[in-house]
């Protein structure tokens, strides 16, 4: 949800909240902080739109990155030019409005919080038969190729999958 309609929602709540019955402003009897806060911490448990929002959108972003290909994911796939192998931060944002592109740009609003939830995400590899060795983010800490770019430019091994770059060495794989 953009900015302006979590305001809308925002300012729906305070009106709900605080007009009389003839559409008047009525008295503010408790901030809205209080209001938003948890009924553990005296408030009404409403919570945060925006906040609310952030959590939706990023348990799509979730569900993407896990779930194996459902029908739901090859439409989403299908409209917006996405690849369903590939996790969505490694994805060219889609061009047309609508929820995928909102969560394709999912902002977090702390730096911080956004590195630790994405360092908590992981691909699963399987047999190494589908994820690209330099190109997609199976690694917490990103693309092999951006981190490790002179390595990569030498590499005879460029676009090739993970099953491809490994070896027997003895009684140990490589």
């Amino acid at each position: 949800m953009s900015k302006a309609v979590a305001e809308k929602l925002i300012s729906l709540q305070r009106y709900f909240l605080w007009s009389k019955e003839n559409g008047r402003n009525g008295i503010l009897l408790v901030k809205w902080e209080v209001v938003m806060a948890p009924k553990k911490a005296g408030g009404l448990g409403i919570g945060d739109a925006v906040i609310w929002n952030t959590a939706l959108l990023f348990n799509w972003w979730w569900r993407f990155s896990k779930e194996d290909c459902p029908l739901w994911k090859k439409v989403v796939c299908s409209c917006n030019n996405l690849n369903s192998n590939e996790m969505l931060c490694s994805q060219p944002v889609p061009t047309r409005r609508g929820p995928w592109k909102d969560i394709c740009q999912l902002q977090i609003s702390e730096p911080h919080v956004r590195e630790k939830i994405i360092r908590g995400l992981y691909m699963d590899v399987g047999n190494g038969r589908t994820v690209q060795f330099w190109e997609d983010i199976w690694l917490p800490h990103g693309v092999l190729k951006e981190l490790f770019s002179r390595l990569f430019s030498v590499s005879n091994l460029k676009g090739s999958v993970i099953g491809n770059c490994e070896f027997w060495d003895g009684l140990e794989w490589i």
